[in-house]
């Protein structure tokens, strides 16, 4: 990586506002005295507003400047007439004209950041208020219209908006909160434009107040706010953000997330089924998981579901033997669960590296003076556990500095500041695009390395990630429920970046240095996980597969594809000798899988390419944006995705069908018919836990080989292509004789039976693709 560019040399304006902008938002806006005529009874007057307002004919910069000095005096007013009030009188006035939106308690908590908050904090309520808002507003729209505009400036003149607040509100909300020439303040502050107090603080008590007097208006129309569904908050999964966080993980700088990169790396893919989720690909590889122990007697097992069988009950405990048989069981309820363990994999920053960072915030140049505030504020939020509030207010910071460093690689320092009417603003999605809007090449990537910009595509950009600016800035993430591990990961890359700009004069930050070796990691795992005790003989697993007759089928197709796998080219540098025992009926190959995904796989910008760099046996097509894109690899990580998508369904049906059986039996529920078909089921189990491990293994080498593709004859890929559309084929099968309405386990014995031959001839025409270089061995990092 080339080194880091000096922000010094660029010079760092007193405000990132352009001078229209900050002329509209300053000065347009003030005031000497207040309108009383302009507020009744607590709320807005819509009928003095709408006289003090500027005819509309259509949207000039002239005519939203006119309109905001009008209603400067309006801004004036509600400051004086809020900023006063205890919070408890505000509660007790507003909370029934909040209910519309939702998030009343959200309105509540600005209200005391405003009141009692420093500058940072009245820079975080205007952007929780102003994101909360406009997903209220889309809520209220869903009440005529059906497919809500993703963008507010595009809701905001909509005719179903107009038809149900009017027109004088429309107007007011485009002023404040419109397109790029009106004041604009949801996407400037978002954007991460104003340093705090730059934005004057009648402006967000203006916000503040029109929300309770949008209500009022709602309820004058005949709007119950009862009647407004409001659409379900996005849920981040831990999952989608520690799939880097495996044991053994040998990159030592900031890492991908496996799952979402590989998943969604190719640029204009939009189609949901290229996805690969790391749960149901590593479904066994739960760092250090041996086979759970569990107590489980052959002769127990199967005499409980003879017919006539008189003992009340079975000793097995099915949870337990799921959670080794089945891949793709992600919550093995053994000695902990999924959650439990996600939640130590990331160590908590602890107080002491809190204010090394604040330090390094200090000393580096990433961060200018006048925005200091607001990244220590971020971090107290952090402290106080308020991790949505803490990201809310952090990661416009980070946009800005990235914006700088954009700037100064690319020589165009003009871009730090705000657009006027003419242009765009520079955004994350121009910082982190390949390519410039000249068509030249992006040199970010250089400044700040391709690890952290993969974590910046992790976060921000890929769709199947948590897009987390995306979805705070627009409201769809519920603040309270914004997980720890998300924000330590925004917190953990803005100290490395911030460690690339320090000033070398600063000689009392050895202990930063430190932190930053942790964040150059940016996740590491607790070093262990729970004790689980393997099976031994006395537990009849060894019997019970032994002596089941459709399992010596299964074993000797098995046999076969794990010798061809030791003499393919995979054998080199993945499949260890004892590779038979790996693939045997209830044994834990998660380790290899692991093993196989430790090798690095380039992800930014991938499957991106010049059109005329495109070799000729490769299929391309244009994306939206006119880039070319590999249909080859699309293709392939697609098939991967929807096997293993399948195959995780088998596996959640089978799990479904143990415990209603389990718990049947236990209740002497089970007619003779049913007690024969858990027998069929216990006994297909061997047979579907042993392809569940190829298939995984399967995918995982496919997916380290991903490179290996463009040098692919065209015969070859396309029975690569065939073999893994009959793959999805058997696992679809699968999904539909284990559905509840089927439970054709003797049906799942026999299409695993069935296919196992098109396994080895894969194998042994080694399409699993080779060979590359092997993985760097893992180093134990303490914790």
């Amino acid at each position: 990586m080339s080194s880091p560019v000096a922000l010094t040399s660029l010079p760092c304006p007193a405000s990132a506002l352009s001078p229209g902008v900050r002329q509209l938002l300053c000065e347009g806006t003030a005031a000497t005295s207040g309108s009383p005529q302009s507020v009744k009874a607590g709320v807005l007057n819509w009928g003095h507003v709408n006289k003090i307002l500027p005819e509309w004919v259509s949207d000039t910069r002239q005519y939203f400047n006119d309109a905001a000095s009008s209603l400067a005096p309006v801004f004036l007013q509600c400051e004086e007439l809020l900023c006063g009030m205890p919070s408890g009188e505000f509660a007790q006035r507003y909370a029934h004209l909040l209910q519309w939106t939702g998030n009343s308690q959200l309105f509540l908590e600005c209200f005391q950041f405003l009141l009692q908050g420093s500058e940072s904090d009245r820079l975080l309520a205007l952007l929780m208020m102003s994101s909360a808002l406009e997903r209220a507003l889309g809520d209220v729209f869903l009440l005529k219209g059906q497919q809500c505009p993703s963008m507010l400036k595009d809701l905001l003149i909509t005719p179903e908006l107009q038809d149900i607040f009017g027109e004088v509100v429309i107007q007011v909300l485009r002023v404040v909160i419109g397109p790029p020439i009106s004041l604009n303040i949801r996407n400037v502050a978002w954007h991460g434009f104003p340093a705090p107090g730059e934005i004057q603080d009648r402006l967000c008590w203006f916000l503040l107040l029109l929300v309770p007097s949008l209500g009022e208006r709602l309820q004058q129309n005949g709007v119950n706010p009862q009647d407004i569904l409001h659409r379900s908050p996005v849920a981040v999964n831990q999952d989608q953000l520690l799939a880097a966080s495996l044991p053994g993980n040998p990159q030592t700088s900031i890492t991908v997330n496996q799952d979402q990169l590989l998943a969604t790396s190719l640029p204009g893919n939009t189609q949901p089924s290229i996805t690969v989720n790391q749960d149901q690909l590593l479904a066994t590889s739960l760092p250090g998981n041996t086979q759970p122990s569990i107590t489980v007697n052959q002769d127990q097992l199967l005499a409980t579901s003879l017919p006539g069988n008189t003992q009340p009950s079975i000793t097995v405990n099915q949870d337990q033997l799921l959670a080794t048989s089945l891949p793709g069981n992600t919550q093995p309820s053994i000695t902990v669960n999924q959650d439990q363990l996600l939640a130590t994999s990331l160590p908590a920053l602890s107080p002491d590296d809190l204010f090394s960072i604040e330090q390094l915030f200090i000393s580096t140049d990433f961060v200018q003076p006048q925005f200091v505030p607001a990244w220590h504020r971020s971090l107290d939020l952090y402290r106080e556990g308020r991790y949505g509030p803490s990201l809310v207010l952090l990661l416009p910071q980070v946009e800005h500095s990235l914006r700088r460093v954009f700037a100064a690689v690319n020589g165009c320092p003009h871009r730090v500041l705000t657009a006027e009417a003419t242009t765009l603003y520079t955004t994350f999605d121009e910082i982190l695009d390949k390519y410039l809007p000249s068509q030249g090449e992006n040199c970010i990537r250089n400044a700040i390395g391709e690890n952290s910009m993969d974590l910046l595509f992790d976060l921000l950009v890929y769709p199947d990630g948590p897009r987390v600016r995306d979805r705070l800035s627009h409201g769809e993430i519920t603040l309270n429920t914004l997980p720890q591990p998300l924000a330590d990961a925004v917190i953990h890359l803005a100290v490395k970046l911030s460690a690339l700009f320090v000033r070398r004069e600063k000689t009392d930050i050895c202990e930063v240095l430190e932190l930053v070796a942790l964040s150059g990691m940016m996740v590491t795992w607790i070093g262990h996980s729970p004790s689980l005790e393997p099976w031994t003989m006395e537990d009849g697993v060894d019997e019970f597969v032994r002596d089941n007759v459709r399992s010596a089928e299964v074993l000797t197709n098995v046999q076969r594809v794990a010798e061809g796998l030791t003499h393919s080219s995979l054998s080199v540098h993945f499949i260890p000798q004892d590779i038979l025992r790996l693939l045997a009926p209830f044994a834990d190959a998660g380790g290899l899988v692991q093993h196989i995904l430790r090798s690095p796989i380039s992800t930014l910008y991938r499957g991106q390419t010049d059109t005329n760099q495109v070799p000729q046996n490769v299929q391309a097509s244009q994306d939206g944006q006119g880039k070319s894109v590999d249909i080859r690899e699309s293709e392939i990580v697609g098939l991967i995705s929807r096997i293993i998508t399948e195959k995780q369904e088998v596996m959640s049906q089978i799990k479904v069908a143990m415990e209603t059986r389990q718990e049947q039996l236990k209740q002497k529920q089970l007619r003779s018919r049913q007690r024969d078909n858990l027998k069929r089921l216990l006994e297909s189990l061997p047979c579907l836990h042993a392809m569940a491990n190829i298939l995984c293994i399967m995918a995982a080498s496919l997916l380290a080989h991903l490179d290996q593709l463009s040098n692919i004859e065209q015969t070859q890929m396309k029975k690569l292509q065939k073999f893994l559309k009959a793959c999805l084929q058997y696992t679809e099968n699968l999904r539909t004789f284990s559905g509840p309405d089927r439970n054709k386990w003797m049906e799942c014995t026999d299409l695993s039976i069935k296919f196992l031959p098109r396994l080895v001839t894969a194998v042994n025409e080694n399409m699993f693709l080779g060979p590359l270089s092997p993985p760097p061995i893992a180093v134990s990092q303490s914790t």
